[in-house]
């Protein structure tokens, strides 16, 4: 079977509050990779840790930002959806002009970790 897109989400969160993305489990199976790409704007540099929700990795090498005036920071997270989670959770980041996004994207036959998977190109 080929690795297909499922579904995405997104979701934002006001300034110094917790964000979190609802899931799209209507359309999930158990073992679909969830990746979310959660940014993170202010006039200091913060990043956004992984969901509360727990078994998310941050991809390696992900951390993207930029340091100046305003300060961006872009984290890639993922996880293989475990069938029950309806929601990820990130804790308040940023002071009071700062804002939150959260991006999410589901794939179906992305190899499991113990045969290699995620990150390679052959679907299972």
């Amino acid at each position: 079977m080929a690795i297909s897109f499922i579904a995405s989400a997104v979701a934002s969160a006001s300034p110094n509050t917790g964000a979190a993305i609802t899931l799209p489990t209507g359309s999930m199976a158990t073992n679909d990779l969830i990746l979310i790409a959660a940014a993170v704007a202010d006039t200091t540099n913060n990043a956004l840790a992984a969901p509360t929700e727990g078994g998310y990795t941050d991809v390696v090498g992900s951390t993207l930002y930029s340091n100046d005036v305003n300060d961006i920071n872009l984290n890639v997270f993922y996880k293989y959806w475990n069938g029950t989670d309806t929601t990820a959770s990130f804790a308040a980041v940023g002071g009071s002009n700062a804002s939150n996004v959260l991006v999410c994207m589901v794939f179906r036959a992305v190899r499991l970790a113990p045969d290699g998977g995620p990150f390679t190109t052959t679907s299972t």
